[in-house]
């Protein structure tokens, strides 16, 4: 499909969009990391068509099928399919609580599952994704963001098995501070890991609440 179409519609209007597009036929198409807010279309086949956006449910967002508001749709079901999830807008620490109690157990059952389906599965990509190792990196990287760095204020807040964004954002944090060689993922009992990082109490509780949640091991 000759895209040179695509770039002329990125930047009409002064690269703000708002162009029209008619007639053209755009199936199985990805559209990856790009602004489609407020696109409107009209009089167009969109059977199978898939949108997932993390940000769908922030913000007062809508989202207009035939008319109707599917948000709230979605966020409804989301909430069914993962129980726990409601509490993720917790605004107390007792909630707080439970909602930490509900993202532990559902870690613990994702492993759990993991550790009995066949090798490799951990490292295989679905749809472009990462795999579950390469995930379970990236919150490693993710709780050493806003525990070590933003709340306990450390100096070096980053294990070296994390994995950063894939933005290539290297000044919101220090490239060098992670490994380059992709470590051996292996799940191993919580009492093996706890206390094995950290040179004041504060870091080993962040270090051993990560540990024992993401269970990713060099060698």
């Amino acid at each position: 499909m000759d895209e040179g179409w695509l770039d002329e519609l990125a930047g009409a209007g002064g690269g703000a969009g708002g162009g029209l597009v008619r007639d053209r036929d755009l199936r199985a198409t990805w559209f990856v990391g790009c602004d489609l807010s407020g696109v409107v279309v009209r009089g167009s086949d969109v059977a199978g068509m898939e949108v997932d956006s993390p940000w769908l449910m922030e913000g007062g967002a809508r989202l207009l099928v035939n008319g109707v508001d599917v948000v709230p749709l979605v966020d409804a079901e989301l909430n069914r399919r993962f129980p726990g999830r409601e509490l993720r807008s917790a605004s107390s620490p007792s909630e707080l609580r439970d909602a930490w109690v509900a993202v532990e157990q559902a870690w613990a059952a994702t492993l759990e599952r993991a550790s009995i389906m066949p090798p490799g599965t951990v490292d295989a990509s679905v749809g472009g994704e990462w795999s579950l190792a390469q995930t379970l990196r990236h919150l490693v990287m993710a709780t050493d963001t806003w525990l070590g760095r933003a709340v306990l204020g450390l100096d070096e807040p980053y294990h070296p098995l994390g994995l950063p964004n894939d933005d290539h954002d290297t000044q919101a944090y220090d490239a060098s501070a992670f490994t380059d060689v992709t470590p051996t993922y292996r799940a191993r009992p919580l009492r093996a890991v706890s206390g094995q990082r950290g040179t004041n109490r504060s870091e080993s509780r962040v270090a051993c609440c990560a540990a024992r949640t993401f269970r990713l091991v060099s060698g």
